[in-house]
């Protein structure tokens, strides 16, 4: 059994609010530089020195280690193993997508190794879809990469996916994807599977396809649908193509 004091942090309603984020997962993401900044500069002095104390002493009554998810990551993955176990326990076909923060190869790889690790005890029939967004805020560690550095770490992601015997498929905004504007479309299309996002003011099926003019296999209408047993709204598709 671990003790430890209690201590009171000093924050305002500001750092507690929602924003102009679309949930607290979302959040949570684009804040995460800046916590981990602020976090380490409590162990830091003015001159960049190192004040914890990392004697052999520390850990001499240290038997091991643990790291245990417990914020909304923690949530989202058990949410994710519950609607995966329940939607294929009913026969109703699976994909998943990931939303990416990586900025080398390397985490590109490993973001794509652990998807395939966690999807491989289901029965996956829809794609594996990579999902890149925030980018273009200051705050985002992606927000230096060009946007040839981005394509490539998508590329990256998806043909690991594709080697794990997966079906990739990358997932953007319309005005993101159309004339190369932020992603290098004209290669990521010439790959994989494209999955646009546009929502018109009077959705599927009135309007019966997106205006978005590149190649795309799968359509994001709305984000306002409606399921029953569902009690918020969710995303709805179309897809031109069939499953496993």
């Amino acid at each position: 059994k671990v003790s430890k004091e209690v201590t009171t942090i000093k924050t305002d309603e500001q750092n507690l609010e929602l924003g102009s984020y679309n949930h607290y997962m979302h959040k949570e993401i684009f804040e995460n530089p800046i916590a981990v900044r602020k976090t380490l500069e409590t162990y830091f002095d003015n001159d960049r020195n190192i004040k914890f104390d990392f004697s052999e002493k520390l850990f001499d009554d240290v038997e091991r280690i643990t790291i245990i998810g417990c914020g909304t990551a923690m949530h989202a993955g058990l949410a994710a193993k519950y609607n995966i176990e329940e939607a294929s326990k009913y026969g109703i076909k699976v994909g998943v997508y990931f939303f990416s923060t990586a900025v080398t190869e390397k985490e590109a790889l490993e973001e794509a190794d652990w998807v395939a690790e966690f999807i491989s005890e289901y029965q996956i029939s829809y794609p594996v879809a990579y999902n890149c967004e925030g980018f273009g805020k200051p705050e985002n560690r992606q927000y230096s990469l060009s946007k040839t550095q981005r394509t490539d770490l998508a590329i990256v992601f998806l043909d690991r996916i594709n080697e794990y015997g997966y079906r990739p498929m990358f997932y953007g905004a319309k005005n993101e994807l159309e004339d190369d504007k932020k992603w290098e479309t004209s290669r990521l299309e010439s790959l994989y599977k494209i999955w646009v996002a546009q929502y018109p003011s009077v959705p599927y099926p009135t309007t019966e396809a997106s205006s978005y003019a590149g190649k795309y296999d799968m359509w994001q209408y709305t984000n306002q649908g409606i399921v029953p047993g569902i009690q918020t709204a969710v995303d709805m598709n179309v897809a031109y193509f069939g499953v496993y």
